[in-house]
């Protein structure tokens, strides 16, 4: 972005708005956002204080999203004819920082509402025993369906930084009379090196699985997208290769919803 004395072009204005927009718009790779305070200058030459200012709003919005603080650029006063050249490198800089192609798809750990449900779900989402527990002594499984309303709402939701996460546990979560090497491995699980996260890059590079094993015990996760790209299946299966040891059977396990 340049400047025209101490005036900011029309166009290099526009092409940063433009960046804003797309960021957190309701493009493929927005946030979603159907409004925001920012407009193009349409009519004249230079943008107003008062478009700077919006400007500004709409930057605020996303740097604190990624960084939880706003950006150094400031607001000016409205009767301001025009805007220092350091200002604007100000703003030059913010607006590359939060367009940056992995930085804009981020959130600062402190922007997240966290929603967690075991028996409530997001829109027509499920959650399915597709085994009753202890029908086989290798294997139970459980599948929960989380959907959205649209695929965009899908990809506005990994867009903003979000992701699911699963978190096994067992039955009171506590471990008397229940099989040491289970309790063991769930509780490894459990741990934040362990997290599993199905975030905005797993769900565009479509169907996934992970695994984690221990001795005899397994957990795997298999990750698979419908092809209307707005729900994805979780099949989390609890395996027990040597079938004469089981003692326990995991009772289901956590899904937690970071918006």
């Amino acid at each position: 972005m340049s400047t025209s004395g101490n005036n900011i072009l029309k166009s290099d204005f526009n092409d940063s708005q433009a960046i804003l927009k797309d960021v957190l718009g309701v493009g493929e790779n927005g946030y979603g956002r159907p409004v925001t305070w920012s407009d193009p200058v349409e009519t004249t030459q230079v943008a107003t204080a008062k478009q700077w200012n919006r400007f500004i709003q709409d930057l605020n919005l996303i740097h604190q999203h990624i960084t939880n603080v706003n950006t150094n650029t400031s607001y000016i006063n409205t009767g301001t004819d025009g805007i220092a050249a350091s200002t604007v490198t100000n703003l030059i800089s913010s607006v590359n920082y939060v367009s940056n192609a992995v930085r804009r798809y981020t959130c600062h750990p402190s922007q997240f509402v966290v929603y967690q449900s075991t028996s409530t779900f997001f829109y027509d989402s499920t959650s399915t025993r597709t085994l009753a527990w202890g029908v086989d002594p290798t294997l139970i499984t459980h599948e929960v369906v989380v959907s959205f309303p649209t695929r965009l709402k899908a990809r506005y939701y990994f867009n903003m930084g979000s992701y699911l996460t699963f978190v096994p546990y067992y039955q009171g979560n506590v471990i008397s009379d229940l099989d040491g090497e289970w309790a063991t491995f769930i509780d490894y699980l459990s741990l934040p090196a362990q997290e599993y996260r199905f975030d905005r890059q797993k769900y565009l590079g479509g169907s996934t699985s992970t695994t984690w094993s221990s001795g005899t015990l397994a957990v795997s996760i298999l990750a698979s997208i419908a092809t209307d790209e707005k729900s994805i299946k979780f099949t989390t299966s609890y395996i027990n290769s040597d079938s004469t040891t089981v003692y326990i059977t995991p009772s289901g396990s956590t899904w937690t919803i970071l918006i």
